[in-house]
């Protein structure tokens, strides 16, 4: 286990968990963000500073500066220096980055941050978590069947039972309204790679920490209003961590194949012989059928 910085992690050498998660999706997938680098979006972007806001408040206070915005010149009624008010009369704000200016957070997207910090710090179980965590950003590193690997954790929490877990924050969007629900965040579980993450994550930390129990997802809606769940992954137990395994596998087979190829395509398979038919098609062949009989 070592203490360094993000971009102390990124420079060291072993396959980390977003790559085989990019994996999953493509080759090519993998290949166009190992040429272009990992983009930053507008999700990114708050999920970092809702990450920085909880876990490490120092950085989140050398990086932000929360400000309202003013009028910079005289206009029809308000004078330069007067706050610009929303449609509800209240003036508008933001998180300024001094630093770079395309990570500020403003409008839309600080309306659900500030939504965000209000669920967890209104949800007792989130905050014992956030409350007692050590091993902040942590990074671990290791190997799989000698290709090298490694994994850097939000944060670890021992509960009163005495358990040890790995917790990962995770801000959770989409179109759903409660995205963080079972239903809708079962879909981002496996669309994600969050089952692989969570395998690598702990049997590469169980390695050098062998008491770890199990981990935990702390699942925040970037909704306005926002919620939370908590959801608990235990090795031996859990579906999900089955899973994982398997895809974990699959994914370093695959990236052996991606290390040793020039060409990366995004399909693995061109021709089908048939279209497997959406819920949607098959559910209205179905009603046609019955009606027909």
């Amino acid at each position: 286990m070592e203490y360094i910085s993000n971009a102390e992690y990124r420079q060291r050498e072993g396959v980390s968990s977003s790559v085989l998660k990019k994996l999953l999706v493509s080759e090519a997938h993998l290949a166009y963000v190992m040429e272009n680098g990992w983009q930053q979006t507008d999700a990114t972007i708050l999920g970092d500073a809702i990450h920085a806001y909880f876990l490490e408040p120092k950085r989140f206070n050398d990086t932000y500066v929360r400000e309202t915005d003013v009028y910079k010149r005289a206009t029809r009624d308000f004078k330069a220096g007067d706050p610009k008010l929303d449609e509800n009369g209240k003036p508008i704000e933001k998180l300024c980055c001094e630093s770079d200016s395309s990570l500020d957070i403003k409008g839309e997207q600080l309306k659900k941050f500030d939504a965000m910090v209000k669920a967890v710090e209104n949800c007792p179980e989130a905050m014992e978590i956030i409350n007692n965590r050590f091993n902040v950003e942590a990074s671990f590193f290791g190997e799989y069947k000698g290709q090298k690997i490694k994994v850097r954790c939000d944060m670890m929490y021992r509960d009163k039972d005495g358990k040890l877990w790995i917790c990962d924050i995770k801000t959770v969007g989409g179109l759903a309204d409660k995205p963080s629900d079972p239903e809708n965040f079962s879909r981002q579980m496996f669309d994600f790679g969050y089952d692989l993450q969570c395998y690598m994550y702990t049997e590469l930390i169980k390695q050098q920490i062998p008491e770890v129990y199990g981990f935990k997802f702390i699942c925040i809606d970037a909704k306005v209003p926002s919620g939370v769940k908590i959801y608990d992954i235990i090795p031996g137990e859990s579906k999900w961590y089955e899973l994982g395994g398997y895809r974990f596998a699959d994914a370093m087979n695959k990236y052996q194949h991606f290390c040793s190829t020039y060409f990366h395509p995004t399909y693995e398979k061109v021709c089908e012989n048939d279209l497997t038919m959406s819920m949607q098609a098959a559910f209205a062949l179905t009603n046609y059928q019955e009606k027909e009989a």
